[in-house]
């Protein structure tokens, strides 16, 4: 019972991790969205399409990752695949020189 509500607890803060992460690097790019828009020459509907995919796939990440990939694979390798991952994907949204680039 004891090894039991271990694992949950382990289970539990994976689980807050994961999820807290990738929202605090949505909460930075909010902070920088005036100036991303004025840098890719966007208006507010195409950063509207942006934010609606970006849901989108966003739950739909969350529920392969919980459903499918955590059971098959385990916790520590789907983050340790999941931060580097989201990381670069921050970078590379940072320093794309055009909105096309995403399309």
């Amino acid at each position: 019972m004891l090894e039991e509500n271990k694992i949950f607890r382990r289970a539990t803060l994976a689980s807050i991790i994961t999820s807290t992460y990738p929202m605090i690097v949505v909460g930075c790019y909010f902070g920088i969205t005036p100036w991303n828009m004025n840098r890719l020459s966007i208006d507010e509907s195409d950063l509207s399409v942006s934010i609606l995919i970006f849901g989108i796939f966003f739950v739909l990440s969350n529920q392969i990752a919980g459903r499918i990939l955590v059971p098959k694979y385990g916790t520590r390798r789907v983050m340790s695949l999941a931060f580097p991952l989201i990381t670069f994907s921050s970078l590379l949204s940072i320093t794309s020189s055009s909105y096309f680039f995403f399309y």
